[in-house]
C-alpha cells in the first residue's frame, strides 16, 4: 500500500489520539493524563508533527512507510510511539492523528516515574539529536 486515504488526502503513518476525548472521564488517571500531556508537547515541539498523543499505541503505518523506518533507532520498550513519530519526521512520512477512545480499568499503571522520566528524556533527546542530523 503507498499511502492510506484520509480525509484531507492521504498519509503515510495513522497516530490514535486518547487525549482529544476527555480520557479523565473514562478512568485515565490524572497523573498518567498530564504525563501524557506532557510527552506530547515535547514530542511534537522536536518533531514538528501535529500528534495529539504521542503516548498513544493505536497506530497504523503503510508498507511503503514502514519499509522506510531504521528499526535500529526505535526504543524497544515505552517510547517506541515517540520514536517512531521522529522517524517519520525524519523520513519526511505524512502523520495524521485520529481520535479513539479507551476506558481503563481498574488496573494500576506499572510504571514508575524514577526510571520512565529519566529514560523518556533520553528517547527525546535521540529524537532531536536524529531530526536535527547529528545521529
Amino acid at each position: 500500500m503507498e499511502a492510506m486515504a484520509f480525509r484531507g488526502g492521504w498519509v503515510d503513518y495513522v497516530a490514535g489520539d486518547r487525549l482529544s476525548h476527555d480520557p479523565l472521564v473514562y478512568g485515565m488517571p490524572p497523573l498518567r493524563y498530564l504525563g501524557n500531556v506532557l510527552l506530547t508537547f515535547l514530542t511534537r515541539l522536536i518533531t514538528g508533527i501535529d500528534a495529539k498523543d504521542s503516548q498513544c499505541g493505536y497506530t497504523a503505518i503503510t508498507r511503503t512507510a514502514l519499509e522506510k523506518v531504521d528499526f535500529d533507532s526505535l526504543s524497544n520498550s515505552w517510547g517506541i510511539t515517540n520514536t517512531l513519530l521522529a522517524e517519520c519526521k525524519h523520513k519526511h512520512l505524512k502523520v495524521k492523528s485520529v481520535p479513539v477512545s479507551t476506558h481503563y480499568g481498574a488496573r494500576a499503571s506499572y510504571i514508575r516515574l524514577p526510571a520512565y522520566v529519566p529514560r523518556m528524556l533520553i528517547v527525546l533527546l535521540r529524537s532531536f539529536l536524529k531530526i536535527n542530523g547529528e545521529s
